[in-house]
């Protein structure tokens, strides 16, 4: 309860915890299935949660997908999360750009160092090209 109190957790990363923390790992998938009876611990809640939170820091959806995967979510609930977000992540990418670089021209270092940069933070290339596309890049 103290875990969940702080965040929500996948149920996979909270066993994870939960068997670093206690030495009884028989009791472990009883205590998950009693959360998760109570509704105090969802896989989809946490998805859809994690989701909205990477969103809001700027992170793209392959970086999304990657980060969210490896916290054992299943492939359905990853989607699910995605549709009830439902982001354009072309815009996001252009915000985030405009944020970090407002002024990108046609130098071919800084354009190279924003590809890098979105890349890094989960974007597409299309996403990437539409970001350094638009009139503020004439």
């Amino acid at each position: 309860m103290e875990l969940l109190a702080r965040r929500e957790y996948g149920a996979a990363e909270l066993a994870k915890k939960l068997a670093v923390k206690f030495d009884h790992s028989e009791l472990i998938g009883d205590v998950l299935a009693g959360l998760q009876a109570d509704n105090l611990q969802c896989d989809r809640r946490f998805a859809e949660s994690f989701v909205r939170s990477r969103i809001g820091r700027g992170h793209g959806p392959l970086r999304i997908r990657r980060e969210i995967g490896q916290r054992g979510i299943a492939s359905e609930l990853i989607e699910a999360a995605f549709a009830s977000c439902q982001p354009d992540w072309f815009e996001l990418a252009r915000e985030l750009r405009l944020r970090r670089f407002p002024v990108v021209g046609s130098d071919p270092k800084l354009r190279a160092r924003v590809q890098r940069f979105l890349s890094y933070r989960g974007y597409s290339y299309d996403q990437i090209h539409y970001a350094l596309a638009g009139p503020e890049n004439d």
